[in-house]
């Protein structure tokens, strides 16, 4: 009678080894999953913190600065990033521009040597025509 209860009393023990295992790691994952919780009402509130400064500094310098001072600031940095976007675009044109000279470069660049070599050669076979037609 005994060995009839050995079986699924082993068996339970190893459902409730497995159960609590189980149980674990999901409480170590729900403890991991609290603490980033925690962190991110941190962040939340340190960012809220932030904002409430810019919009406190923002409304300080709007008391300190006139229409056209903020003018002034206002279209020199509106110059200056058009400049930077035109600059982009310069360098842009620019690099194709180059890109453009180095392809035709590789292709049709001869050198001095090369055609005077070339300009040799006729010449020598020019002689040989003329040696040949009894001219020299």
């Amino acid at each position: 009678m005994d060995s009839d209860w050995i079986e699924p009393l082993k068996e339970a023990v190893e459902q409730g080894q497995r159960a609590y295992q189980t149980a674990h790691r999901l409480e170590t994952s729900l403890a991991r999953h609290k603490a980033l919780e925690d962190e991110v009402r941190q962040q939340k509130a340190t960012l809220k913190g932030i904002e409430n400064k810019r919009d406190e500094l923002v409304a300080s310098a709007r008391r300190k600065i006139s229409v056209d001072e903020a003018r002034v600031i206002i279209i020199d940095r509106l110059e200056k990033l058009l400049l930077a976007t035109y600059q982009g675009y310069l360098r842009a044109e620019q690099r194709a521009c180059i890109k453009a000279v180095e392809n035709l470069w590789s292709k049709y660049a001869v050198t001095a040597r090369e055609i005077e070599a070339e300009r040799d050669q006729a010449s020598q076979q020019l002689q040989a025509f003329l040696v040949e037609l009894g001219y020299e």
